[in-house]
């Protein structure tokens, strides 16, 4: 099967004591594509290293070997897209909801099962919770790239322990600032803003987005940075930001799950 990523631009959490109707909102891009397999063994692999932990209560009869072009644990919803893996393998559809589930248990996210799940290219969810159960809708993405950046690693329970309330608050303000105007030029201001806000945004990234041509946006989430840049500026700007951390550069185009 292959499942996208997300990096979401800002979120506000949403707890409630029904995990399914726990989670965030926000907006976020899907980008690149991990490619998953089941195996017969009753554990988790992600680019080769033993990831079973985060996925325990997910593996009913089979496991996952799952291979992406990004790295567990920086930003990219790499827990997200292991749980979908093995929830999709083990429970079929019925999957989607035991993964989110799963994320808002173990602290590893709370909007990325719905957004993937709900493809597309620009994600907007409005509403928290599972998918069938949480609302998002997709969004047009204009003819560019994104550039996303590893910076270092981030967990996402570390990320909600010292920065929750700072985020909570954030990103109200930026749902109000985006709903005004839910599209992508909007999403990348909003998302530079909140990111900014949050203390994401580092001097060094602020530097380097300077110095990039044909840029049109960029934010930070957690230990990955992400620039967007016209189609025809992509390789300066893949070389530009390189000086940050290893970088990909991906088209923008609407992504979802596919099942084998």
């Amino acid at each position: 099967m292959i499942i996208p990523h997300h990096v979401t631009g800002f979120w506000a959490p949403q707890p409630a004591e029904d995990p399914a109707r726990a989670g965030s909102v926000g907006a976020g891009i899907l980008l690149g594509e991990a490619k998953a397999r089941a195996i017969p063994e009753k554990r988790a692999f992600y680019n080769g290293a033993d990831a079973t932990g985060l996925v325990k209560g997910l593996l009913a009869e089979r496991g996952v070997v799952v291979e992406s072009p990004y790295p567990l644990g920086y930003g990219y919803a790499g827990s997200a897209v292991l749980a979908l893996a093995t929830a999709l393998a083990n429970f079929g559809l019925e999957g989607l909801v035991k993964a989110h589930v799963a994320e808002v248990e173990n602290g590893t996210g709370l909007g990325d099962v719905l957004a993937i799940a709900t493809g597309g290219c620009l994600v907007y969810r409005y509403r928290p919770g599972a998918p069938g159960i949480g609302a998002a809708e997709p969004l047009k993405c204009p003819k560019a790239y994104a550039i996303a950046v590893d910076l270092a690693p981030y967990g996402t329970p570390h990320m909600l322990s010292t920065l929750g309330p700072k985020i909570r608050e954030a990103g109200l303000a930026a749902m109000q600032e985006f709903s005004k105007n839910p599209n992508f030029e909007s999403f990348l201001a909003v998302a530079n803003r909140f990111s900014r806000e949050v203390g994401f945004l580092t001097r060094r990234i602020e530097e380097v987005a300077r110095g990039v041509r044909g840029l049109l946006g960029y934010y930070a989430k957690k230990g990955v940075a992400v620039f967007v840049a016209e189609e025809e500026w992509a390789l300066d700007a893949l070389a530009a930001t390189s000086r940050l951390g290893r970088a990909r550069a991906v088209e923008l185009r609407d992504v979802s799950i596919q099942l084998p």
